[in-house]
């Protein structure tokens, strides 16, 4: 049997061995590396366009069905539930790399959010990511910004994976994920 190294052949991967059908599944499970700073930001950069861009696919469709424009809702529907596997792919890799804290402001003011699955969030109110402040412990954020009475005491690490697919499905897909 053959080892795989990791370019030194003196340094040999002692989880990683070459059988007759393929690489084994006997490595173990390593855990991802919580990102930088840096990386932080880019995530959420991303991360605040695509919940941007469903908070408006939404609307786009609220708005046609209150029309009776019913092609276009369904439409915007259909861009929704494409949209929809994106986010949960980058909501996954921010649970994987460390469910750092994330501040959500609410337009026309500077109270922020710990999290858009605070019980005063409602489908209709204008929040969106300041991914400038992703990464940054809450008592940093205070000294600037008011946050919420109701979700401020908490981290945004602290919402669960079952809670935020319960939010996405309630206020932006419409229906269950």
């Amino acid at each position: 049997m053959t080892q795989v190294t990791s370019g030194r052949v003196d340094k040999s991967l002692a989880h990683v061995k070459w059988s007759s059908r393929g690489l084994t599944k006997g490595r173990p499970l390593l855990k991802p590396q919580p990102y930088s700073r840096e990386q932080i930001l880019d995530h959420d950069e991303i991360w605040a366009g695509l919940v941007a861009q469903m908070r408006d696919l939404r609307r786009l469709n609220d708005s046609m069905m209150l029309r009776g424009d019913r092609k276009r809702a369904q439409a915007a529907l259909n861009e929704l539930d494409a949209l929809a596997e994106r986010v949960f792919y980058a909501y996954r890799v921010w649970e994987r790399r460390g469910r750092w804290n994330r501040y959500y402001r609410v337009a026309n003011g500077d109270l922020m959010h710990t999290g858009l699955t605070c019980r005063s969030i409602k489908p209709n109110t204008i929040a969106w990511l300041d991914w400038k402040l992703s990464g940054l412990p809450r008592h940093v954020v205070c000294e600037r910004y008011s946050l919420c009475r109701h979700c401020g005491r908490q981290d945004t690490g602290e919402v669960t994976a079952e809670m935020m697919r319960r939010f996405f499905s309630e206020h932006y897909l419409g229906v269950a994920c």
